[in-house]
This record gives C-alpha cells, structure tokens and sequence, in this order.
C-alpha cells in the first residue's frame, strides 16, 4: 500500500534543522503522543531522518530513560494521527 501523497508549499518542506512532531510508535510506553524532534537529513521529499526529543520518563518502553532517539527514514502524515509520522508543530 503506498502513502498518501500530500501537496506542500516550497517553504513548508523540511530541511536540516526544522523542528516537527514526531508521533510516537503503537506499543511504546506513549502511543501516538507527539514530540518534537529536529530534521536531521531530507531526501527532498517528505521522507525525514530525526533526532527526535523524549520525555524525560522515557517515552519509549517502560523502565527506559532515553532523552532522545534516532527515528530513520519517517514519512509525513498531514493529520499528525500515524504512528512513526511527522507533522508540523500545532499552531498555539
């Protein structure tokens, strides 16, 4: 099954440095909550690597204390809602 293609403006594409949300994998100790992370590399596509920013009670598995992980090859998921996603950070 392919990803759903999404349409997005030149300055909307992420490049090194941006921060996103990351949507934290089903069965990790914080399903589907969103985290920021920084794009490390892009593919010029909406296929990111991150360094994505964990909560300080280790979002990952229980009785892990990781800060932050790796998250490779994360496609874009314009309503912020799939697991191993990124999205752009909600407006306030």
């Amino acid at each position: 099954m392919n990803p759903p293609t999404y349409v997005v403006k030149e300055t909307e594409k992420p490049s090194p440095g941006r921060i996103v949300h990351y949507v934290l994998q089903e069965g990790s100790k914080s399903p589907l909550q969103h985290r920021a992370a920084i794009v490390t590399s892009d593919f010029k596509t909406l296929v990111v690597n991150l360094t994505v920013y964990a909560d300080s009670h280790g979002d990952l598995y229980p009785g892990e204390w990781i800060e932050q992980f790796r998250a490779l090859g994360v496609t874009y998921d314009e309503t912020g809602q799939r697991p191993n996603s990124w999205h752009w950070p909600e407006r306030a």
